[in-house]
């Protein structure tokens, strides 16, 4: 399926020059479209993005009392520029930082306090992830002709959040509170599910890695780790590529993504090392 013309299609639909092409759903969208399971007046619903509206992605490290700019910036960079470990050299970084300053009109030297750096960090996940990816993958209802809607964007919703006080935001405190007031269903209460990374037959993984990291420590453990997450919960998306390819760049990649992200850049003839631009 990955290396079809529809893929292909797709991604050229979607990509739009500023986020890989959202796979999220695709896979399933596409089975069901295929044989016939979805109809014309289909309308899909999902739930992006409430753990980002309700504060559930503001890192805790910028609440400490010494954070600064340049925490702020480490908070962004580590998560959202790491798609490729090898790409990320003092340059590259340097960069990176200074786009974000700008983007945010902020000074590195700025005395701001864990409030305002939060509301930095949120602004700037707003406008660089939500709206360029993860918003993004309603563009696989478009490609099949679907209409969606996104209820917990509802402009009011967001607008109730802006004014939340940041302590009741922080772990989604607020949403949470509410839910142990508002349980529907008793869906919410005590629900603490455990999802493994690991199904099936590769769940031995776990107590090996164990062993290992008694043995000869947690760089060991990690390297472990790194031999079986081809095989791991997101192994369809390893799928396309060989064990070979994956094994070779193993430690350098974070995840799947970063494999698509250089076969776009292939197939879109740009220099592979211009792909690490963030999830």
């Amino acid at each position: 399926m990955f290396w079809a013309p529809e893929r292909k299609a797709y991604w050229n639909f979607s990509d739009g020059l500023s986020a890989l092409p959202n796979f999220q759903e695709y896979y399933t969208i596409s089975k069901l479209y295929s044989i016939g399971k979805l109809p014309k007046e289909t309308i899909f619903i999902n739930g992006q993005t409430g753990d980002f509206i309700t504060g559930g992605h503001i890192p805790k490290i910028l609440k400490e009392k010494n954070a600064n700019v340049r925490t702020l910036l480490e908070s962004i960079t580590s998560k959202h520029y790491s798609l490729w470990k090898n790409l990320k050299t003092p340059e590259r970084l340097e960069q990176v930082e200074e786009k974000i300053l700008k983007l945010l009109d902020v000074s590195i030297d700025a005395k701001l306090t864990s409030g305002e750096l939060m509301s930095l960090y949120e602004r700037w996940e707003c406008e660089e992830r939500q709206a360029k990816w993860v918003i993004h993958g309603q563009r696989a209802y478009d490609f099949f002709g679907y209409d969606w809607q996104l209820p917990l964007w509802d402009i009011e919703l967001v607008k109730f959040y802006q004014r939340v006080p940041i302590h009741l935001k922080l772990d989604q405190r607020l949403y949470h509170l509410w839910l142990e007031k508002w349980d529907y269903n008793n869906l919410f209460r005590d629900f603490n599910p455990t999802v493994w990374r690991w199904p099936r037959a590769t769940l031995v993984v776990v107590p090996l890695a164990k062993v290992v990291e008694k043995i000869l420590g947690k760089n060991a453990k990690q390297a472990w780790y790194e031999f079986f997450f081809y095989w791991g919960h997101t192994a369809e998306h390893y799928a396309p590529y060989s064990y070979k390819e994956y094994f070779d760049i193993r430690s350098d990649i974070r995840n799947s993504i970063a494999l698509n992200g250089r076969t776009w850049a292939k197939e879109n003839y740009l220099p592979v090392e211009l792909i690490d631009v963030g999830q």
